[in-house]
């Protein structure tokens, strides 16, 4: 049990490590190997991503490059944004955009929603801020349009890291 516990205690100061370089430490551009070092994915999970369309990379020398932008979504679609948060600790603020950082709502639901909400997260692996977010982020979607213009900062929040 101990060395269980090592292991993730080791495991969350190599993430947090990984988040700090990304969104702290940025450069204009990284090498396949420097994204894979850094967010953990494998290279061939990449080399598919790239093929099929999901992630952006230049080809210079027979080498793949990826923009900023590129690791710090593929970092994004790994660890939740409260995981990201909590990484950049004070430093927040520095390396997101202010519409990205993370507030508290209290809400006051039936009690079948609140077990359906904590049940379908757990379904999906996720934690409930982070289920609720995915589901936020589609109303969201939706209604970009008009947030955008009644929101200053809105739609650059929701198309970051290209948005900013």
């Amino acid at each position: 049990m101990i060395a269980y516990e090592v292991q993730q205690v080791k495991l969350s100061i190599d993430r947090t490590t990984r988040i700090r370089r990304i969104f702290l430490e940025r450069k204009r551009s990284y090498s396949l190997a420097d994204l894979t070092r850094l967010t953990g994915v494998s290279e061939r999970q990449v080399l598919r991503g790239i093929k099929a369309g999901e992630y952006v990379a230049t080809r210079r020398r027979g080498e793949y490059r990826f923009k900023w932008s590129e690791l710090a979504l593929i970092a994004m679609a790994k660890w939740p944004l409260t995981a990201i948060h909590s990484a950049l600790g004070a430093d927040a603020p520095q390396a997101l955009p202010p519409l990205l950082l993370l507030q508290e709502l209290n809400l006051h639901l039936p009690a079948y929603q609140v077990l359906m909400v904590h049940r379908l997260a757990e379904r999906r692996s996720l934690d409930v801020d982070s289920y609720l977010a995915d589901y936020f982020l589609d109303l969201a979607g939706s209604e970009a349009p008009t947030l955008d213009a009644e929101i200053p900062g809105f739609g650059a929040a929701m198309r970051f890291p290209n948005g900013k």
